[in-house]
């Protein structure tokens, strides 16, 4: 049932994105880099100099790898994925991972890194193997197609396991669903991990925004930070909590229409304003702004990130070799190892 509260949460994410969309019209006199003429996203992060994108519900907004950009000049995430320099050469890793919400926008990514770096691969989705997707990787995927609370028809896969990455969550307008999707559903597969031994554990957070307490303590905030707490208590070091602000990058959208209820799609490029806003926000000026303690500065200023530098940062993580073109902070108050945006750049 809907309240004022959850409402509220829920435009006001929405706010979010249209304020920082708007911001970028306000800058104009900004010299920002053109996106095909820069170094790839996930090379490194802009120096001081330079000037130069929830998970959303894994079973309905899917990865799309067939976008046909035209004439826009900006290259597909997979182009990016391929062509990722890192700062230390990777490790080959040909371990066991287990992937949750593992067609959804920022778990595909994941899957695809991990299916380069050699791993082999699990991919638990509640939709199973996305058959619209034509990339090779999504066949060197070993599919299950089941709900996560559901553990009697995908625990058996997890067995050999080195490592889970949970890239479920999702929005909405209901606090309990928005907790369920965002903190129970991982916290139950946290605690099947461990029950099994299972080394490491990875999980797709969000970004530590400064909101009023009627937001923070609400269903998705507040369900991310109990899976965060309950990741440290049982895996410590080895929990590792990715907390991205606004992912960006090719993104498809599935909903089905309330009255004739027609399956639909939409093919969303949010490249297209994210690569901008990233370049913009990236400098040392909105940087300061962003972590200045002013009311929602942090909101509106934090720069977005490319979801293939997401995706490359949870493989790293979940192989243990975090240290390959990532950075990762000591262990938080809650135990685990965090990852922020600039981490994971």
């Amino acid at each position: 049932m809907l309240n004022a509260k959850s409402i509220f949460v829920c435009s006001y994410l929405l706010i979010c994105e249209s304020f920082v969309h708007h911001s970028i019209k306000s800058t104009s006199s900004l010299s920002i880099k053109n996106y095909s003429a820069r170094v790839p996203l996930l090379a490194k992060k802009p120096s001081d100099a330079e000037i130069s994108d929830v998970p959303f519900v894994e079973a309905d907004v899917e990865s799309n790898e067939g976008i046909d950009e035209g004439d826009s000049g900006i290259p597909s995430d997979s182009a990016l994925l391929e062509e990722r320099p890192v700062t230390t050469e990777p490790q080959p890793f040909s371990g066991k991972v287990f992937v949750a919400g593992a067609s959804g926008f920022v778990g595909s990514k994941v899957c695809q890194s991990l299916i380069n770096d050699g791993a082999t691969v699990i991919g638990l989705s509640r939709s199973g193997k996305p058959y619209d997707n034509t990339d090779p990787w999504v066949d060197q995927v070993v599919w299950v197609k089941a709900n996560v609370f559901e553990e009697e028809n995908y625990k058996s896969m997890m067995e050999g396991c080195e490592s889970v990455v949970s890239c479920i969550g999702g929005i909405g307008l209901d606090d309990s669903y928005l907790k369920a999707v965002n903190g129970d559903a991982t916290i139950k597969l946290c605690e099947i991990a461990k029950e099994m031994e299972i080394k490491r554990f990875v999980f797709i957070s969000v970004y530590d925004f400064k909101l009023p307490d009627f937001i923070s303590k609400a269903g998705y905030f507040a369900g991310k930070r109990e899976a965060e707490t309950r990741i440290g208590e049982l895996f410590g070091s080895e929990g590792y909590i990715l907390k991205p602000a606004l992912i960006y990058g090719q993104k498809k959208v599935k909903f089905t229409k309330p009255i004739s209820n027609e399956e639909k799609t939409i093919n969303l490029n949010l490249s297209t304003f994210g690569e901008p806003i990233e370049n913009i926000l990236s400098q040392n000026i909105f940087k300061r702004i962003a972590k200045s303690g002013l009311p929602l500065a942090d909101t509106f200023y934090t720069q977005p990130i490319n979801v293939v530098e997401v995706g490359y940062a949870a493989a790293k993580c979940a192989s243990g070799t975090a240290t390959a073109g990532v950075n990762a902070k000591p262990v938080s108050s809650y135990g685990a190892t965090e990852l922020d945006i600039d981490d994971i750049k």
